[in-house]
């Protein structure tokens, strides 16, 4: 967000289904459900910083 304007230049949705297996390393089906978060959290963060990188990008060329 602009804090001087409040505006907020850029927006997008993502989702990232992931599926696994339990695996040995998971006690129970609660560490194997928080794997399976934390490794969509993880793809959808990396997912929207490539975007922003792009936005930011396409930005800097448009403003010289």
């Amino acid at each position: 967000m602009d804090v001087r304007t409040g505006m907020i230049p850029f927006s997008t949705t993502v989702t990232k289904d992931v599926l696994t297996k339990k695996t040995k390393e998971d006690l129970d089906y609660s560490q194997t459900r928080d794997r399976v978060l934390n490794e969509a959290a993880l793809a959808t963060i990396n997912d929207i910083g490539g975007k922003i990188v792009g936005f930011l990008g396409e930005k800097e060329v448009a403003g010289r």
